[in-house]
């Protein structure tokens, strides 16, 4: 939640990771079991220069849902392992 919309990525958007994981959970729900669950956060400390062009640029590419100039957001990851049988 809350990544920057500037940084690298791991090839994948959180909006279609989502729609992956639901899949993935009802197409396993009888035949996986939870091993272990990973949770953390950190806050971001991020200044976002390029977000200042956005009024001059419109709405495209990253200032389509800019972040903010100063991004102070809470950034939370995870992972969940799943033993498949």
């Amino acid at each position: 939640e809350n990544q920057p919309q500037l940084t690298v990525r791991a090839g994948v958007e959180e909006f279609y990771q989502q729609q992956w994981n639901q899949k993935f959970l009802e197409t396993t729900e009888s035949s996986r079991i939870s091993l272990q669950i990973y949770e953390g956060s950190f806050r971001l400390s991020n200044i976002n220069l390029p977000t200042a062009l956005c009024p001059i640029l419109g709405q495209r590419g990253f200032c389509e849902n800019p972040d903010p100039l100063i991004d102070t957001r809470l950034l939370t990851y995870g992972w969940e392992i799943y033993e498949i049988r």
